[in-house]
């Protein structure tokens, strides 16, 4: 399978696979894999590496985070997803921030949409 990687030099942004990455997700990418490139003779016990995503990528592992990662991954903005899902782009963004809850009856809309389960959202 051929590897679709651009930068877009004007955004700071790496696009790899039509996934878009900042470049802050990106330092704390590299951060992480430095991490443990740095204790690959130790052994990290998984409860410090959780803690350490949680804390550099606090939405990882929530729905919020999984919501944005899968719009992402179809590479739809906000307003995009709203449109196709019939949801307030304004809701949209606050479940994203993990301010709004995403109930079921929205989960299985937006799900339909970002061609995901269901039960990822929530």
């Amino acid at each position: 399978m051929a590897t679709s990687v651009k930068y877009d030099e004007a955004k700071k942004e790496l696009i790899v696979h039509g996934v878009t990455i900042t470049h802050e997700q990106v330092r704390n990418v590299r951060s992480l894999l430095k991490l443990v490139i740095d204790n690959l003779a130790d052994t990290v016990p998984a409860e410090i590496v959780q803690k350490d995503i949680k804390k550099r990528v606090p939405l990882a592992g929530t729905p919020a985070g999984a919501l944005k990662a899968y719009r992402s991954r179809e590479n739809l903005t906000q307003a995009q997803l709203a449109n196709k899902a019939g949801i307030a782009q304004g809701h949209i963004s606050e479940m994203e921030k993990g301010k709004r809850a995403i109930g079921v009856k929205s989960a299985k809309t937006l799900a339909k949409v970002l061609n995901c389960r269901w039960e990822r959202l929530l």
